[in-house]
């Protein structure tokens, strides 16, 4: 979950061997991970919020789900919620904008499917929609237990909100 104090700081934590997040406050002497300037990023986001892209996120954590979601309508984005598996399918499937979303966000061990498996039955109806995956566990881990690709873009919790939000801007603005 993120928690603020006057600095606009965020912090996003994690328990190892865990996939949810803890709550902390980051304090003064404390390095933490800031969120967009706001100020800065404003061309940036005129410009995402023009394109109105619609991102579906599917992470079986309410808490971190809650961050996400924040973290994507700060920047301008429509986001489709999904906790598990085949939420995210069902959601996608009756979406009245479902050939205007844009990237999948699924966590790679959910309950019912896991995001490989949600990926390619998504990829069924709409072959071009892009994905992240996201896991407590190593990108090394995933590979091995053979739930990603080659081709996969993968973030590891927690991950500092910008790099995040860097890496869903870049995936969007790729030919992947």
């Amino acid at each position: 979950m993120k928690s603020k104090d006057n600095k606009n700081e965020l912090r996003l934590s994690s328990q190892a061997g865990s996939d949810g997040l803890s709550r902390s406050r980051a304090d003064q002497a404390d390095a933490s991970v800031k969120q967009p300037n706001r100020n800065i990023a404003a061309d940036a986001q005129s410009e995402i919020t023009e394109r109105n892209e619609i991102i579906l996120v599917s992470e079986d954590n309410e808490e971190l789900r809650a961050v996400i979601r924040e973290l994507l309508k700060d920047q301008g984005y429509t986001v489709i919620e999904a906790s598990d598996g085949d939420d995210a399918i069902a959601k996608f499937i009756s979406s009245e904008d479902m050939n205007r979303i844009k990237l999948l966000i699924l966590d790679v061990i959910m309950p019912h499917k896991n995001g490989r498996e949600v990926r390619d039955a998504i990829k069924k109806i709409q072959p071009d929609i892009k994905t992240i995956f996201i896991s407590g566990y190593t990108e090394d881990v995933m590979r091995k237990k053979g739930f990603l690709r080659e081709e996969s873009f993968f973030i590891s919790k927690p991950f500092p909100p910008q790099v995040f939000l860097n890496t869903v801007r870049e995936i969007l603005d790729s030919g992947a």
